[in-house]
């Protein structure tokens, strides 16, 4: 989620939800989430364990996901 803040900032955007970005999950509360390294394991309560498997790289649809949202802002 915070890193969404950061994305919506360098957009010049008021906000940038998740599932616009073809995310599943929201995690809050683990700094600089994209630059942990593969195979991280986040463990949580309850005993859910999250492996990090790599970052998406940056592509065309969320891109258009995000302009449809905000049309009048520039591309």
């Amino acid at each position: 989620m915070e890193e969404l803040e950061q994305i919506a900032e360098a957009l010049k955007v008021p906000t940038i939800s998740a599932e616009w970005l073809g995310a599943n999950l929201n995690l809050l509360g683990i700094p600089n989430l994209t630059q942990l390294p593969p195979s991280t394991r986040l463990f949580f309560p309850q005993d859910a364990v999250l492996v990090i498997d790599c970052e998406n790289e940056p592509c065309t649809g969320p891109g258009r996901a995000i302009q449809e949202h905000y049309p009048d802002f520039p591309g």
